[in-house]
């Protein structure tokens, strides 16, 4: 807050707390004869040094967020067999983490065939539709990974025969069809396998 001294603002005294902190600090430089402007702004200048070399030295980076020139890169990962970068924006770790939930999802479309041979339709309506959530995200990060346009446009069409054979066999348990789930849970299989064949993925 200000306070004004005098009847009249143009010549009033106005003080606030920044202006008295301010004043205290000229006063103290002004009594002080041993430091001056040229000084002050040489040892200002002396701080900056080590903070900048600190900034420049130490080791050279691992790996390059961008996809530089490093010893390895977070977002492209190198197919050992071919030498050429097949997957982009996954590591080592991630992308095995994917293809091993990709297995499992396969591993559990497998596993509808007991349920439809007893048959019981809500138990592989509930299989089916809590890996397919899980799949489709796990296809989503490979989809997005393929640096090759032409094979994640063959591959998008591929899945895309799976969900509809997906919904087949989800549409065979609604209707207590037991030869037609069984043709849907054939097709599921061999739609996601080709799948995995356009995609290079290894399960």
């Amino acid at each position: 807050m200000a306070f004004i001294a005098g009847s009249s603002f143009a010549g009033a005294s106005v003080k606030t707390e920044r202006a008295v902190c301010t004043g205290r600090a000229v006063v103290k430089m002004s009594s002080d004869s041993d430091v001056t402007r040229r000084q002050l702004l040489l040892g200002a200048l002396a701080a900056m040094v080590p903070a900048a070399a600190l900034a420049k030295g130490g080791d050279s980076p691992k790996y390059s967020i961008f996809g530089g020139e490093s010893q390895s890169s977070p977002f492209v990962y190198m197919d050992q067999r071919k030498g050429n970068a097949v997957y982009k924006a996954l590591n080592d770790e991630e992308l095995a983490e994917i293809t091993k939930n990709l297995a499992v999802n396969r591993a559990r479309l497998e596993e509808t065939a007991d349920f439809i041979d007893l048959p019981s339709w809500d138990d592989v309506r509930s299989l089916v539709r809590l890996e397919m959530y899980d799949t489709r995200h796990n296809v989503k990060k490979i989809h997005e990974s393929l640096d090759d346009p032409k094979r994640v446009d063959r591959a998008e069409k591929v899945y895309a025969q799976f969900k509809k054979d997906i919904e087949a066999l989800d549409y065979a348990c609604v209707v207590k069809d037991q030869a037609k789930a069984k043709k849907a849970r054939a097709a599921a299989l061999k739609s996601f396998d080709s799948w995995v064949s356009t995609t290079g993925v290894s399960i």
